[in-house]
């Protein structure tokens, strides 16, 4: 299993979020830093990624937060 959830090559499809705070499916380079900002709170050890039973990628922060990780968005779930 990849360490990384952008290791896989592509993110599986995943159920629509309760909020969308963002879109990256015109801009690849917007959805790399997005996930470079992520993966900098995982690194600072103010996050954790998490992927659940049915296959979906989130990210937990520290403070309480989550986002889920889509294709072509983020969403924050809560």
């Amino acid at each position: 299993m990849p360490l990384h959830p952008w290791e896989s090559g592509t993110l599986p499809s995943f159920e629509a979020g309760t909020l969308a705070v963002g879109t990256t499916s015109g801009d690849p380079a917007a959805r790399l830093r997005v996930i470079s900002a992520f993966q900098a709170l995982v690194d600072a050890r103010q996050a954790r990624w998490h992927t659940d039973d049915s296959g979906r990628t989130e990210l937990h922060l520290d403070s309480g937060e989550v986002f889920l990780l889509r294709p072509h968005s983020v969403t924050r779930l809560r």
